[in-house]
């Protein structure tokens, strides 16, 4: 367990705000179909009054609904991790849809307190998968400002690159709130465009650590240093895996040198606030090896 002061996943205990929960909870779905999931009832509720505003609003054009990411992965933190969902359609969404999903997500903004990523992908591209992965609405909390100020570009045909790394999660480790189940409905992405799924952000974080101070003591950048182990784990092993068993695989699998900065990083995950500084050269000095045989495989 990643979050050890987790509890059961349990039934709304207050009513929604914004739309009426669906007779067989999220809550109940879990605990039916991913009996060793756990989350705070809150976030259950969340997940709830979610599921129930898509499924109103796109009601027999919805073709599958899936939780993935941490929550799907058991390894969910409470206060820094999101709620992660692909949503499948038959059909496109009219620009009216669309707007009131982004009303749908500001009401949620302020019921659940929690940061939601969410994409809505047409069943074209899971028949016929196509990379970088085109998508017909997405949401994140960064779009939040503009969503609300109604400044947002709803219109423009948009890919994601990160689709790819999403689908072989869901695959794999996906909650099915609707529809069939994550296994059956999501294609095998080739392996060449996952690994550039996962990797497509390493040069940034690379960058970014490098820029950074090389003396004195560093906050460990969490989610870098476990993606790194993560990529490194498909490279070497074929492996696709979360950022937490990333980290695990790290320990066991690369230099002794680089553990306390992997350490650092999993203890940050997994307890916010746990993780103490790490020197910054020994941060830079992870980001060069693993950031180097990253380029090996995905130039």
């Amino acid at each position: 367990m990643c979050n050890s002061s987790s509890r059961p996943l349990m039934p709304p205990t207050h009513p929604i705000a914004c739309c009426n929960v669906a007779k067989n909870s999220f809550s109940q779905r879990a605990r039916l179909n991913m009996p060793t999931v756990t989350l705070p009832p809150s976030v259950a509720t969340c997940i709830d009054s979610l599921f129930a505003g898509y499924q109103s609003l796109l009601a027999d054009n919805m073709r599958g609904f899936y939780v993935h990411g941490s929550i799907a992965m058991d390894c969910f933190n409470p206060v820094s991790s999101d709620i992660d969902v692909l949503v499948i359609t038959e059909h496109s969404l009219s620009l009216a849809i669309k707007q009131q999903l982004g009303q749908l997500h500001l009401q949620l903004a302020k019921q659940c307190g929690k940061s939601i990523e969410i994409s809505v992908v047409l069943q074209q591209y899971l028949d016929a998968f196509v990379y970088p992965t085109p998508f017909e609405f997405h949401y994140g909390d960064d779009h939040i400002e503009a969503f609300a100020a109604g400044t947002i570009d709803l219109e423009t045909p948009r890919v994601d690159p990160d689709l790819a790394a999403h689908f072989v999660i869901t695959k794999h480790y996906g909650l099915t709130l609707f529809g069939p189940p994550a296994q059956d409905a999501f294609p095998q992405v080739p392996d060449a465009d996952y690994l550039d799924s996962i990797a497509s952000d390493a040069e940034w974080c690379y960058n970014n650590i490098m820029q950074g101070p090389s003396t004195g003591d560093c906050d460990v950048p969490k989610y870098a240093v476990l993606n790194f182990c993560r990529v490194l784990a498909f490279i070497e092993e074929g492996i696709a895996i979360s950022k937490r068993e990333g980290g695990e695989w790290g320990l066991a699998h690369l230099p002794d040198a680089l553990h306390p900065v992997i350490q650092a990083a999993l203890d940050e995950y997994n307890i916010t606030g746990s993780a103490k500084p790490i020197p910054c050269q020994s941060l830079h000095d992870f980001a060069s090896y693993a950031f180097g045989k990253i380029k090996e495989k995905a130039p």
